[in-house]
């Protein structure tokens, strides 16, 4: 049952999620688990840094932590104590303000990972491994789910060329050879040159695409792009 007003996430949703948890490596997002915003607030608030070590970002928590023993250090002698109590607040609640931001972009990340993988299921290399344990041990073998059958596949027909292009400069941008910009412009070449002169043939091309758009590859913008340049012509 799906709510009113939302949507299921997809991989586009991910990438831009991973964006705003740029701080985390690759290696470590699979292990990456949600947050607690209050407790990031917290230890943002009275350790500046402890806020950012928890959301994983060691490099920011040390330089915080490390300003904070600095400070307290130069209580007295070079920072009057009333300089110094007010700096600790006005610091601390900044500091609690972005690790509280940066738990809440982890959680959202964490959740759309969840999601998607809870969608797809295990994938063939799950079944493989479970089957290899089955040989070793066949009271595993009942456990074995079965193997999902594969759908129908989706035909682009005269398109095809089209889909490859489209999914070649979305794995070019993932990999940071083309930035979004780039990545974006070429896109709208593409489809500004397949948009085709008749609506039928514009129905067959927008069906075409589909499945870019659970991919990832292609937003509710660029279909709306095609429907505008087609019915331009």
């Amino acid at each position: 049952m799906s709510v009113p007003g939302l949507r299921p996430r997809n991989a586009a949703d991910l990438e831009r999620a991973r964006q705003k948890v740029g701080w985390i490596d690759d290696d470590d997002l699979r292990d990456a688990d949600s947050k607690s915003k209050l407790g990031a607030t917290l230890l943002g608030l009275f350790t500046w840094g402890g806020g950012q070590l928890y959301v994983g970002d060691g490099r920011a928590g040390a330089v915080g932590i490390g300003a904070l023993i600095a400070m307290f250090a130069m209580t007295g002698s070079v920072l009057p104590a009333g300089v110094s109590g007010a700096l600790y607040w006005i610091v601390g609640a900044a500091s609690a303000a972005w690790s509280y931001r940066r738990a809440r972009s982890v959680n959202r990340f964490v959740s759309i990972r969840n999601e998607l993988a809870l969608r797809e299921g295990p994938g063939p290399a799950a079944y493989r491994l479970l089957a290899a344990a089955a040989v070793v041990n066949p009271a595993l073998a009942a456990a074995l789910p079965p193997m999902p059958a594969p759908g129908a596949a989706h035909n682009p027909g005269r398109h095809a060329p089209l889909v490859e292009q489209l999914r070649k400069l979305a794995a070019l941008q993932r990999a940071g050879i083309l930035n979004p910009a780039e990545a974006h412009d070429r896109k709208i070449d593409l489809l500004t040159e397949a948009v085709p002169a008749t609506r039928a043939e514009l129905d067959e091309l927008l069906y075409a695409l589909l499945p870019l758009a659970d991919e990832g590859v292609l937003g509710p913008d660029d279909f709306e792009f095609l429907k505008q340049i087609g019915a331009s012509r």
